[in-house]
């Protein structure tokens, strides 16, 4: 049984071949086979969003280069029982023309916890590089099919959210508040009016997906009424 899948953007990206290995819940004589595999291909990089946790002494994470670099939560709200605690006038559409490199220095201040800031094999400027690309895809709307930002008084950008979705489902991608703005209550406005949105174009739910240890985040969706669905332990092998 294949329990991989060749990532043909990262790999293009990394310019080194990188895979997923999509089993969450193999045994370790299976992950290492799979590893193994993945080394005979010349796979370089494997993702592992695994189920559980793994002891740092585990003979698998110690033979293959394994380190646990993130544990994502996804977030999930019934959109008809979520709350809006807080609104602001000063949430609105974002003007493309305006803010284009603010914008996409906040994006990838909102990457810090994520797992390719956190990997030390991963050069800091491909983090930023990935996070950028990111960023002018939303603008883009190749990765967003809105996005609300909110502003200081002066006009400054304080704050965006990007916003897509697909069936029943709206999703979040990218939240950001800038640090010199915060504890202004910016993040509860901007997911409130995100539930809104989500609402007005029919959706039932929102979903989004968070670091655990982005302690700010998580309490602002459970704000908003968002409860923690499901939890990915992400491991990298370097192989």
């Amino acid at each position: 049984m294949k329990w991989y899948e060749i990532l043909p953007w990262d790999s293009e990206f990394f310019d080194f071949k990188v895979a997923r290995i999509i089993n969450p819940m193999m045994s370790g004589d299976q992950l290492a086979s799979t590893l193994d595999m993945l080394r005979k291909i010349k796979i370089r990089l494997a993702y592992w969003p695994a189920n559980a946790v793994i002891k740092d002494t585990d003979k698998t994470l110690l033979r293959y280069g394994g380190k646990l670099v993130a544990t994502n939560l996804t977030y999930v709200a019934e959109l008809a029982k979520s709350t809006s605690p807080y609104a602001d006038n000063q949430v609105s559409e974002y003007n493309d023309s305006l803010d284009r490199e603010a914008f996409i220095d906040l994006a990838v201040e909102s990457g810090k916890y994520s797992r390719f800031n956190r990997d030390a094999n991963i050069p800091k400027k491909k983090f930023i590089e990935l996070y950028r690309i990111w960023a002018k895809k939303s603008i883009s709307r190749e990765r967003a099919k809105k996005i609300l930002v909110i502003r200081e008084a002066t006009g400054e950008l304080a704050g965006f959210i990007t916003l897509s979705g697909d069936l029943d489902t709206g999703r979040i991608g990218l939240i950001a508040v800038d640090e010199q703005f915060r504890n202004r209550k910016y993040g509860t406005a901007l997911v409130s009016s995100a539930n809104s949105w989500f609402t007005q174009k029919g959706y039932k739910r929102s979903a989004v997906i968070t670091q655990e240890d982005n302690v700010a985040a998580c309490a602002v969706y459970e704000k908003c009424g968002y409860a923690a669905e499901a939890t990915s332990h992400y491991y990298h092998f370097w192989l």
